[in-house]
């Protein structure tokens, strides 16, 4: 079983996190906003490796992973988890200098937003997208108003009469 050894990079780069020094541009972010984001800034890192299917897939669990870290971990805990999914993933064979480039090339892009364009482009268009709310409200607007009966469809009271009928319409095995 291969060990982690971590470079002094990454020393370094955990401790600066532990101090909690750095502000993630992933606040608030769409998940799949923000996965699309890693997966842009980790790009250039996997393109030069040389990876076999099976491992871009695997690499690719772990960014899913490393994306969520960076959603929602800051401080000591981000700096603590980022350590035990390195260590995780090169136990599970994946090479420890890749996984210390992914998370320094990811971790740095996305604290330096306007050095980098993928993530200012990426923040920039969902600040400029409406909200899903107002733009429903503007469409109902000039639409005429629904049939109280259709309203019922996928509410609470429809699912609770859905499931009787489906218990009462069941027969005993015999």
């Amino acid at each position: 079983m291969k060990t982690l050894k971590l470079d002094s990079e990454t020393m370094q780069l955990l401790d600066r996190i532990r101090a909690g020094a750095d502000t993630l541009m992933l606040d608030g972010v769409d998940t799949d906003l923000a996965e699309q984001a890693v997966r842009e800034l980790a790009k250039p890192v996997l393109e030069n490796a040389k990876l076999t299917k099976l491992q871009q897939d695997q690499h690719r669990w772990f960014l899913r992973e490393l994306t969520g870290l960076l959603r929602n971990r800051d401080g000591w805990d981000l700096a603590f988890e980022l350590e035990f999914l390195m260590r995780k993933w090169v136990g599970l064979g994946l090479v420890p200098d890749k996984l210390q480039a992914l998370v320094h090339q990811c971790y740095s892009g996305l604290i330096a937003p306007k050095d980098n364009p993928q993530i200012a482009q990426i923040t920039r268009i969902e600040s400029e997208e409406e909200s899903p709310e107002s733009a429903i409200s503007a469409d109902r607007s000039s639409e005429p108003e629904m049939d109280p009966r259709m309203a019922r469809i996928g509410s609470e009271e429809s699912l609770e009469s859905a499931k009787s009928a489906d218990k009462n319409s069941e027969v005993p095995n015999g």
